[in-house]
């Protein structure tokens, strides 16, 4: 069984090489121990005493250099054994080359660990960079009586998701269209106004004419969902805005009610 076992432990191309290398060091192994049985059994009985001690050191340095050499053959053939084998086993198993060992950078990604990004459009490619927008002609200070008129006008108008009319509107959809109707053209999606403009640095710096942004729920970070417009600054503690509730329409609040003021991110002045 471990004659078996070894047999089975080399390859078809390393057995028959072993099997030649060690016939050939028994062979040497053989050769010199019949040199050394004629070394001992050639008689000196002939010599003198005189010159007995002589003829054994030059026995024993015979003796050396004929063992040496068949130790030498041995050595050299132990070397080249474990060179084939070597080699056979460097071709079974070949060093991997570069281009298998370059790292997939995208299978190491992490899922997940990519940036929140914003809605894309597929025709984007066939579409302008930024779309064009239109600031007022004057002073915008100056229009801001006018811009808080016209929203006020849609006060009682219902709520509807995309809306932009009197027939139904949404939030970003009314600031949309109060501006259009004084002839400027701002964006019509709410995180897309959330970045129009200049933000406000404080609560205490709002004014009419700023829109106003809020998350889904209150004390937590997350997208803005909903935008209005501030109409009327009365004190700290009452800045009024109009904007289309989900539940009850177009009306006007006060950012510091309840619901209102944990939900509240931002303010923006945009123009």
């Amino acid at each position: 069984m471990k004659l078996n076992a070894l047999n089975n432990s080399f390859s078809p191309f390393q057995w028959p090489t072993l099997q030649f290398l060690t016939e050939v060091s028994l062979f040497v192994s053989v050769k010199g121990r019949d040199l050394l049985q004629k070394m001992a059994c050639s008689g000196i009985p002939d010599r003198s005493k005189s010159n007995f001690t002589a003829f054994v050191n030059q026995q024993n340095e015979y003796m050396k250099k004929q063992i040496s050499f068949p130790l030498a053959i041995t050595i050299c053939l132990f070397v080249l054994t474990v060179t084939l084998f070597s080699c056979d086993t460097l071709r079974k198993n070949p060093t991997p080359t570069a281009q298998s060992r370059r790292p997939n950078t995208t299978a190491n990604r992490r899922p997940g660990s990519a940036p929140a990004r914003r809605p894309t459009n597929n025709r984007a490619a066939s579409s302008p960079a930024r779309p064009t927008y239109s600031r007022p002609s004057g002073d915008y200070a100056k229009e801001i009586p006018q811009v808080v008129e016209v929203a006020r006008t849609y006060s009682g108008t219902p709520y509807r998701s995309g809306g932009n009319d009197k027939s139904g509107i949404d939030c970003s959809g009314l600031i949309c269209s109060v501006y259009s109707e004084i002839g400027v053209k701002v964006p019509r999606i709410s995180w897309q106004q959330s970045e129009f403009g200049t933000e406000v640095g404080s609560i205490q710096e709002i004014r009419p004419g700023d829109w106003v942004f809020f998350v889904p729920e209150a004390g937590k970070e997350g997208y803005v969902s909903h935008a209005g417009i501030v109409t009327d600054v009365r004190n700290q503690q009452e800045i009024f805005f109009i904007h289309a509730s989900t539940s009850k329409g177009v009306r006007e609040d006060n950012l510091f009610s309840t619901y209102f003021k944990g939900r509240f991110v931002k303010a923006m002045r945009p123009f």
